[in-house]
Parts: C-alpha cells; structure tokens; sequence
C-alpha cells in the first residue's frame, strides 16, 4: 500500500485541532497534482456523506507527507476508509499501468457493512465507493 498507519485523530493533533483521520504516505513524490486530486475527492466524499465543510490538509514533514482531514467523530471508521481511497483514486488516476494493483488491495482494506456483499467490482470506482462510504458510515452512528 501507499501508505502506513490510517488513524483516527482525536482533535489534540495541532496540525488538525479538529476530530478527523490521517494517513502517512510512503515511498511517493506526492506534489500538488497529487495532492489537489486526493482534496478534490475527499471534498466530494464530505459533500456526498453530509458531513460539514472538510479541513483537508497535507502535512510535509521529516519523513513524508501526512494526509489529514477533519471528520464527525462518530463517522471515523468511514473517514479512514475514504481518506485510503481517495489517495488510491489518485494514484491510479496518475498512473494506471503502476497502480494498477490498488482496486484489489483496497477493496480487501475497505470495512463492508455486509460481510457477504463482496466488493465494487472496481473498488476505485468513485459512485460505487461513495456507496460503500454511506453504508458504512450510517452504521457507525448507531
């Protein structure tokens, strides 16, 4: 995967006083193409799931790039997920014959609600993940 430790925050981050997800990038140049395609969808994840107006941050430090951004604390799991797959959309977007392995890896890595419903056919597929978001985030609340 193109990243280690997805993590819920808790609002204490001061690079994201507010409750939100992050996620370490590793071994990627991410520049601001990159960048603007992964906001770009995590913007749409927000608007799609109602949730408010998102903070969507990249964090340059030491040993990477941090991709964060604000979240209901009670919708995290959705959060984390959709933060994954909008760096994964992106990449795959960038470059197909390179990333082509991420639809499998993270349809194996996105929570289903239904453990017997399977996977998007194309996990990246935007309407389809958007779907799976909404699913798992109204199961979160309750």
């Amino acid at each position: 995967m193109p990243y280690r430790n997805s993590r819920h925050l808790a609002g204490d981050d001061p690079r994201l006083p507010a409750t939100g997800v992050a996620l370490d990038v590793v071994g990627i140049d991410v520049d601001d193409a990159l960048r603007d395609a992964w906001r770009a969808r995590v913007e749409r994840v927000c608007a799609a799931l109602g949730w408010p107006v998102v903070a969507a941050q990249a964090h340059v430090h030491a040993s990477g790039v941090t991709l964060a951004f604000a979240a209901p604390s009670d919708q995290l799991r959705a959060a984390c997920a959709a933060n994954e797959w909008a760096l994964c959309a992106a990449l795959l977007e960038r470059d197909p014959g390179h990333w082509s392995s991420l639809s499998e890896l993270l349809c194996r890595t996105t929570p289903a609600v239904d453990p017997g419903s399977g996977c998007p056919s194309r996990a990246i597929d935007e309407v389809a993940m958007l779907e799976r978001f909404s699913a798992l985030a109204s199961t979160e609340g309750r």
